[in-house]
């Protein structure tokens, strides 16, 4: 059983879709990797499936108790210390998607 089914998933901000039908599913112990030009959709397809952002059409499901959290890409300001020490301490990342 997929650890999380996506389904016709479809975003569009100006202009031409970003995300037009996708379709996927995340195995248990599969790794995957998002690869892309600037601008073609790998961040916001990440902010959809942390429920950060909500699609214009299609659907995320999370299985068997998945959790889902985005690390943003910018470095919050008022973190003081070295990587190795924040990344111990943990940073609130924002919502997370439960089941």
């Amino acid at each position: 059983m997929p650890l999380v089914s996506i389904s016709d998933l479809s975003i569009q901000f100006r202009g031409p879709a970003l995300l037009d039908g996708v379709n996927c599913l995340l195995e248990p112990g599969q790794r995957i990797g998002l690869v892309g030009r600037n601008g073609a959709g790998k961040t916001t397809f990440l902010k959809i499936l942390s429920g950060e952002i909500e699609p214009d059409g299609g659907s995320v499901q999370f299985h068997g108790g998945v959790r889902v959290a985005l690390l943003p890409q910018e470095v919050p300001q008022k973190l003081d210390g070295s990587v190795a020490e924040i990344v111990r301490q943990g940073v609130e990342t924002g919502p997370v998607a439960d089941e």
